[in-house]
């Protein structure tokens, strides 16, 4: 029996759901579900709690990003690795991290990459493709930010005096959505604390001294 992380593999192009079915359990990890639909992926989440999810960009009823937004929001999400053959560009590695993900690999990586990837989210790190890390070096002038606007607009409020009800409330949301924000905010930032993830996103210069509150 698998002793790996559990997953959840979510890929709608059949053989190669098949093909990374077989890979992943060969190498270890506990598949716990297997699915080509947002809608189910979900129910899986839900139910089966695992570790992590693999997720395919394009399924059939709907966008991937869509879903990885809707895990991250939920009460003790999963690590995400998008596993993706959109083009690589700095945008894409941009547009995934801000939907909550800890990771995104391309398709045209090696099955070693791969297992490595998955390996390094379950661990609680992020992966980035090193095709996309060198996009990404060799645009310095498009930043990449890891939090969502929302999140970078809480820990701005955070940062000025705002407590978690003022921040609410200065929103029109409810607390418990505010901590949802901004226990995912700290787990991007790899912070222990809100007070360390306010200070881990000033000096990423995610959030700035001078941002309006």
């Amino acid at each position: 029996m698998s002793d790996g992380p559990t997953l959840v593999l979510v890929e709608d192009h059949l053989a190669l759901r098949r093909g990374l079915e077989m890979l992943l359990r060969s190498e270890g990890f506990s598949v716990i579900g297997v699915t080509d639909t947002a809608k189910e992926a979900h129910r899986m989440v839900g139910r089966r709690r695992p570790q992590v999810v693999v997720l395919d960009l394009d399924l059939r009823d709907g966008d991937g990003l869509e879903l990885a937004l809707t895990l991250a929001a939920g009460d003790r999400p999963p690590a995400v690795l998008v596993h993706t053959a959109a083009a690589a560009t700095p945008r894409l590695l941009e547009q995934v991290l801000e939907a909550g993900v800890s990771g995104v690999a391309l398709k045209t990586s090696t099955p070693h990459e791969l297992i490595s990837a998955i390996q390094t989210v379950a661990s609680g790190g992020r992966y980035v493709d090193p095709v996309l890390a060198r996009l990404a070096a060799i645009v310095p002038e498009e930043p990449v930010f890891v939090l969502s606007p929302r999140e970078r607009r809480i820990l701005t409020l955070l940062l000025h005096g705002a407590s978690g009800a003022e921040a609410a409330d200065a929103l029109g949301v409810t607390i418990e959505t505010v901590r949802t924000h901004v226990r995912n905010a700290s787990r991007k930032l790899g912070a222990r604390t809100r007070v360390n993830a306010v200070s881990e996103a000033v000096r990423r210069g995610e959030i700035v001294h001078d941002s309006p509150a």
